[in-house]
C-alpha cells in the first residue's frame, strides 16, 4: 500500500591510507529517512559498520550524522596476523 512506502538517503564515504605497518581508515556517513518510515526502519547509532561504542538502537531517530577513524597497527606477533586497532 501507499502508506508503506517512504524515503531513505544514506551517504557513506571511507578513506584508507597505509604506510608500514599503520593504516588509517576513516569514514563520515549521513542517513535520513522521512516521517513515514516505520520504526524498525528509522536511524539506529551503533552498530558493526559505524559508532560502534554505542549501544545499538538505544538512540534512534530520523537523521544521522556521523564520522569516525580508526588506527590499525599489524603486530609481529602471529606473523602479522595479530593486530591492534584504536577509534575513536
Amino acid at each position: 500500500s501507499s502508506s508503506d512506502l517512504f524515503l531513505r538517503l544514506r551517504a557513506d564515504a571511507r578513506a584508507y591510507r597505509t604506510r608500514g605497518r599503520h593504516t588509517l581508515a576513516v569514514q563520515s556517513l549521513l542517513v535520513k529517512v522521512d516521517e513515514f518510515a516505520p520504526l524498525d526502519q528509522q536511524v539506529v547509532m551503533g552498530s558493526n559498520s559505524v559508532l560502534r561504542g554505542y549501544e545499538m538502537g538505544r538512540l534512534r531517530g530520523d537523521f544521522l550524522l556521523g564520522a569516525q577513524a580508526e588506527w590499525r597497527v599489524a603486530t609481529p606477533l602471529l606473523r602479522e596476523r595479530l593486530g591492534l586497532a584504536l577509534f575513536g
